[in-house]
């Protein structure tokens, strides 16, 4: 008994594999950076308008609501630091998987997360996320 997948595009391997990862490493890190430092327009273009997530909290949003949050958030956490990052790709799309740990002068936030990307008019943006929140070291 075979499986199927459950979309039905068929795979393709992507023409230059090492680039597209290197392309998607240096988008979660300008994501993440966007994040950090409130820039809301850039988390915006990073983002594809069908964005679905669940923060590290549990709380599920859209696009919106997760640029909504990025302006009205900068500030307590200064840095982020990806370990644990693996990004395999799948024909038009990518999942990233790794942890996330946030820098703050008080206290550090770590959680395990699972991204997907979809390539789209030769860009990179991201579709969906969840994350999970680690215990404290």
């Amino acid at each position: 008994m075979t499986k199927e997948r459950a979309w039905k595009q068929p795979y393709t391997k992507a023409e230059n594999p090492v680039a597209e990862f290197a392309v998607l490493t240096q988008i979660e890190d300008e994501w993440m950076a966007a994040r950090l430092s409130g820039k809301r327009k850039n988390v915006e273009q990073l983002i594809d308008d069908a964005y679905r997530g669940a923060t590290s909290h549990g709380l599920a949003q859209t696009k919106k609501e997760l640029v909504d949050s990025v302006g009205s958030s900068p500030g307590e956490f200064t840095e982020c630091v990806h370990s644990e990052r693996a990004i395999d790709l799948v024909g038009t799309m990518a999942i990233s998987t790794g942890v996330a740990t946030l820098v703050s002068p008080k206290h550090l936030h770590s959680y395990r997360y699972l991204r997907v990307y979809v390539k789209s008019r030769g860009k990179w943006k991201l579709i969906a996320s969840q994350s999970t929140p680690l215990s404290s070291p």
